[in-house]
């Protein structure tokens, strides 16, 4: 969202999207797409939501046990309830978190 908002300045409000408006939507690596820089030098992709700590466990012990660095972030749901959702990152640069990326799919497969 945030790159689609540098690209479109004329946007206003981004709740609205008006009838015969045009978007420039940025060309991305679609590995990276979600990735996101909370800090410089600290890249961070999401993973996962899940709506318990038991569902999350099994996740987080197969990263921990593949040398995968992450993160957990939880919130109130709008509903009622907490959402946990499994960040992977901490990388210091955006072809770290690719290779992450990566080894996570193919070790998942």
């Amino acid at each position: 969202l945030r790159l689609i908002l540098k690209s479109n300045p004329g946007i206003t409000d981004m709740d609205k999207i008006y009838h015969g408006q045009v978007l420039h939507v940025p060309r991305q690596d679609p590995i990276l797409q979600n990735a996101q820089i909370w800090q410089p030098g600290h890249y961070y992709s999401s993973y996962g939501l899940f709506d318990s700590w038991k569902a999350l466990q099994n996740v987080t012990t197969e990263l921990t046990e593949k040398n995968i660095k992450f993160l957990i972030i939880s919130s109130n749901h709008s509903k009622g309830g907490s959402v946990l959702q499994i960040l992977i990152g901490g990388y210091e640069t955006s072809a770290d978190l690719s290779n992450a990326l990566e080894k996570v799919e193919t070790q998942t497969e």
